[in-house]
């Protein structure tokens, strides 16, 4: 079985080449999985309550209630990694051919960086030595790299601006070059990038 991630800036165009790829794979015969960060994460729902709770407080608890928050997902993301493991022992005991993964643990991380406004470039953060040591290492981890100004000029519009897609720019860049990502020309056409991720992925 293959661990396949891709990673990448919103609106890099990540989740259209998992679809892409999953329904090549499936066309081929090889039983795929789906998998998204998000969506398997504990987080949300904790967030939302949060999100409730302090929509009914006063502004100086909404501070308070940012560093909470943002402490919980720090917590829960290294719940979440141990959960992923044993998900993924599941998998290939059942005989799966590819995870593929969207927006895996390197992107909830760098989300984290940036929204807790750490010293962005830092790999002795304690949390961050939790969840890596439990992260399941994919067989490729794809970068999509694509431009915050390419990003700014397609049809989708990223409700955080240009400042918010510069900073995690830099910060995608900095875990591509320290975790070894393998870097795929996000800028091409679709099929052209699906075409790039096939050869790395050695599928072709």
């Amino acid at each position: 079985m293959k661990l396949i991630s891709i990673s990448g800036l919103d609106g890099s165009g990540k989740t259209s080449q998992v679809e892409y790829l999953k329904d090549f794979l499936e066309d081929h015969g090889k039983t795929v999985y789906y998998f998204h960060a998000i969506k398997f994460s504990i987080a949300n729902k904790i967030v939302n309550i949060l999100k409730r709770k302090k929509s009914k407080t006063s502004a100086g608890a909404k501070s308070s209630a940012g560093k909470i928050s943002i402490f919980l997902r720090k917590i829960v993301l290294i719940i979440d990694a141990m959960r992923f493991k044993r998900l993924y022992k599941k998998f290939k005991k059942q005989g799966v051919d590819y995870i593929l993964t969207d927006r895996f643990f390197y992107d909830q991380m760098i989300n984290i960086v940036y929204l807790s406004k750490d010293s962005e470039f830092d790999d002795n953060r304690w949390w961050q030595k939790l969840i890596e040591s439990n992260i399941v290492v994919p067989d490729h981890a794809l970068f999509l790299e694509v431009t915050p100004h390419t990003i700014l000029l397609r049809e989708r519009q990223i409700e955080q601006g240009k400042e918010y897609l510069e900073k995690k720019y830099e910060l995608y860049e900095y875990y591509a070059n320290t975790r070894n990502f393998e870097r795929i020309a996000g800028e091409q056409s679709k099929h052209e990038v699906l075409e790039d991720i096939k050869k790395a992925i050695n599928v072709i």
